[in-house]
């Protein structure tokens, strides 16, 4: 009699699936240990922040794909968005982020709710939307990266909503001037499908190629964001310079033509660059004493918004 009750509670717990995506638990435990361990890290390099559920979690050599950086994991296998909402300020303020990226989503799409259903896409983008609008309004200076939940083969069926909820999420990143990463083209292949090879036995989880592959990716679109504010900024010093030593050629020269537009701060100065030359050329009596002069330099009366000068 024991040994068949043995059996029989053996072979339940052997064909009892498992599950993931258990939103809504008492992470408190793990919360406690994630601050603690990113508050023994001496934070000397640029932190970077990976705030999400078990696809972190469960990348144990996370800092091996970013060694610029100071890693802090922040994953908790089984969370939701409203999860990392309701764990705020011990995973992003209490972790001190120079870099924030957030993977959720993954399980928000599968999680079955009390009533039988499943989470709707609008639920998802409404938690998703309150962690974003918090982020800002905490942490306004924080560059945020918002990777797409990834495709994998278990989660094959649910194709159509994953699809949906990654363009809300984009739409939700831009509306911000966050940086979505769509990691659906680093994981399938040239048919739009799943690399199989990428993932572990579950089929839910990367292995490691499949982390040194998401790894290799996010380090570069961080890299290139960085790279693209710096060219910028170096392009608006420059800028400014040519204005502050009347160097028309260098200063008229950023333009892309005549046509393009130059808006200033007051609402009413609304010139082409054509108009804004001609503005600001030298008189004739001018010409005769030599170079313009800073009085009449150009931009010293007026300041560009970023976008106006392309056209």
């Amino acid at each position: 009699m024991r040994a068949s009750l043995f059996l029989t509670v053996l072979l339940s717990v052997c064909i009892t699936p498992i599950t993931y995506g258990q939103c809504g638990q008492n992470y408190d435990r793990e919360v406690r240990r994630i601050v603690k361990a990113s508050e023994k890290l001496p934070h000397e390099k640029t932190r970077i922040v990976f705030a999400g559920s078990s696809t972190f979690r469960l990348w144990d050599n996370m800092a091996e794909s970013f060694p610029e950086y100071e890693v802090v994991n922040a994953g908790i296998g089984g969370s939701c968005f409203d999860d990392l909402y309701r764990y705020k300020d011990g995973l992003i303020s209490g972790t001190k982020p120079d870099i924030l990226v957030i993977y959720e989503g993954d399980n928000d799409i599968v999680h079955v709710k009390e009533d039988g259903n499943q989470r709707a896409v609008f639920d998802i983008h409404s938690d998703a939307w309150k962690l974003m609008n918090w982020i800002q309004n905490t942490h306004p200076n924080l560059p945020v990266f918002l990777l797409s939940p990834k495709p994998s083969p278990s989660r094959w069926e649910h194709l159509a909503k994953y699809k949906a909820v990654n363009r809300q999420l984009q739409g939700l990143a831009e509306a911000y001037n966050y940086h979505f990463m769509d990691c659906w083209p680093w994981l399938t292949d040239n048919n739009g499908q799943v690399d199989s090879k990428l993932f572990v036995s579950d089929m839910l989880h990367l292995n490691a190629e499949g982390n040194g592959r998401l790894g290799h990716y996010i380090s570069e679109s961080i890299r290139n964001s960085y790279l693209d504010e710096l060219t910028l900024d170096a392009f608006v010093d420059q800028w400014h310079l040519a204005a502050a030593t009347a160097d028309s050629a260098g200063y008229f020269g950023a333009f892309y033509n005549e046509q393009s537009i130059f808006q200033g701060t007051d609402g009413g100065e609304y010139w082409t660059a054509g108009e804004f030359l001609a503005w600001a050329a030298p008189t004739s009596e001018e010409k005769a004493l030599g170079p313009l002069r800073p009085s009449n330099a150009i931009g010293t009366e007026k300041e560009i918004r970023y976008g106006s000068m392309n056209g």
